[in-house]
């Protein structure tokens, strides 16, 4: 055998089992890594409005500005690991969120409740 062949045969094994290796070290996803991986944007702040009944949650974020979201399909949670309603959420809530541009606007994602307002 001539070393031009050898070199070949060993540069198949070596590429054939990298490729066999490859495909059985991927691990499958679950849905809700691609759903969460699928948010582009995110966004914190308080609370400013809740419209339960039409699906929409204004948020005054960090910058300064008041933003609207749609949150009719968001899985709204609280930091203590339960899941909430919409209508749960209250002016002056501070939340962190994750959401979709869209045709319609923005579309929340995630919403997480990080604190609740203080009632006065």
């Amino acid at each position: 055998m001539n070393i031009p062949s050898a070199l070949a045969l060993a540069l198949s094994l070596v590429l054939g089992g990298g490729a066999a290796w490859a495909q059985t070290a991927r691990p499958a996803q679950k849905r809700s890594q691609v759903r969460l991986a699928s948010a582009s944007w995110y966004h914190s702040g308080t609370v400013a409005a809740v419209d339960a009944a039409k699906g929409t949650l204004r948020v005054k974020c960090v910058d300064g500005k008041v933003r609207t979201f749609s949150a009719k399909r968001a899985r709204i949670d609280s930091i203590e690991g339960k899941t909430i309603a919409l209508a749960d959420l209250g002016v002056g809530d501070e939340v962190s969120l994750a959401f979709d541009y869209s045709i319609r606007g923005k579309e929340a994602i995630d919403v997480l409740r990080l604190r609740r307002a203080v009632k006065r």
